[in-house]
Order: C-alpha cells, then sequence, then structure tokens
C-alpha cells in the first residue's frame, strides 16, 4: 500500500492514523508486534471512535452474532464515516462439505464440539449461515456501507480489485469482480 495525496492510514486499536511513505512497514510491524495481544485476536473490530468523514475497511469472518456486529458498525458509522465489509470463509466452512463424524473445534481453542452425522446438519448450518449473513448485510446497507463476501479459494486480487472500483465509484451498486470483467466482458 503506498500512502498518496495525504490519505491517513492506520489499523484500527493498533496504530495511529499516518500518512508515511512506510505506512505499510508500519502496520506490518504493529500485526507482529500484537499477534498474540487482544488487538489481534478479537473478532469484532475494536470500538474506537472515528475522525468525521473517515472510511474504514473491516476485513473478517463476522461469525459473531449478527446484533453485536450490527452495533459495533453503526457505532463505527457515526461522524460521517463510510464503510466496507469483506466477509472472508473457506468455501467448505460455508457448505460444511463434510461426511460423517466431525470433531469442530474454536480457533481459539477452548471449545469443542462433536457430531455424530456432520451431514445430518448441513441443510440448517446452510440456512442458517445464510439468515445470519442477511442480517449483517441489512445492518451495512441501512447505514449505507457495503458489504462483500469472498471465498478462501479464489485470489486475495479479488476482494482489493472490487474495493478499488467501488471506492473510485466505477462499478455501481454490484461492484463483485468476476473473471469476465477481467478480461474485458461484460458481468453476468
Amino acid at each position: 500500500m503506498r500512502v498518496r495525496a495525504g490519505e491517513r492510514v492506520a489499523l484500527l486499536g493498533l496504530t495511529p492514523p499516518m500518512a508515511s511513505r512506510k505506512a505499510t512497514a508500519r502496520m506490518a510491524e504493529a500485526l507482529a508486534a500484537n499477534e498474540r495481544t487482544g488487538a489481534v485476536a478479537e473478532s469484532l473490530p475494536p470500538n474506537t471512535r472515528l475522525s468525521r468523514f473517515s472510511s474504514a475497511i473491516l476485513v473478517g469472518d463476522f461469525l459473531d452474532p449478527a446484533e453485536d456486529v450490527a452495533k459495533r458498525i453503526n457505532a463505527m458509522a457515526e461522524n460521517d464515516v463510510q464503510g466496507h465489509m469483506i466477509q472472508v470463509l473457506d468455501p467448505a466452512e460455508e457448505a460444511l462439505a463434510y461426511e460423517g463424524r466431525m470433531e469442530f473445534r474454536s480457533p481459539e481453542g477452548g471449545e469443542r464440539w462433536i457430531a455424530d452425522r456432520v451431514e445430518s446438519l448441513r441443510d440448517e448450518y446452510q440456512k442458517r449461515l445464510a439468515e445470519h449473513r442477511g442480517q449483517i448485510q441489512e445492518a451495512a446497507r441501512r447505514i449505507g456501507w457495503t458489504f462483500l463476501v469472498h471465498h478462501t479459494d479464489r485470489p486475495a486480487a479479488e476482494p482489493l480489485l472490487s474495493l478499488i472500483m467501488r471506492l473510485q465509484g466505477a462499478a455501481g451498486a454490484d461492484y463483485r469482480w468476476t473473471a469476465a470483467e477481467a478480461a474485458g466482458g461484460t458481468a453476468a
């Protein structure tokens, strides 16, 4: 990332806003230095008040309770803060593409759950995940923020290109990047 034209960038809760050519290096250093702290491990964005007319880019799985996510982004949206959310999920996580007995563990390590026939849970799981995503999308829409889903089996450049297009106003309401657009064609 290169800071141009006086933009100030920061990692919420980790770095102060800075307009420096070394912003990327400083943010990487802050992430490395705080790798095991709550500032990095916390799944919700920090409860930080942003300056008026700022923009926030949130990247995560957003699997916390939808009410908690909505409450946090509503607080962030005060002072005319614009926001963009990118939900990142693994396709297997989203599809629950497992069979038979499966042990699930929380990423933080403390919780575990065993399902005897995980395939019997698939339909209800996918329904609840879709409802959850819909609630978060609606919360983002109500405050004028954008929401995009990215799957980890796709290149990381795709959501970044989509975000750039959205920030430049080049793609209208549906700013999802597609292979057809990259090849010079039109999106389906």
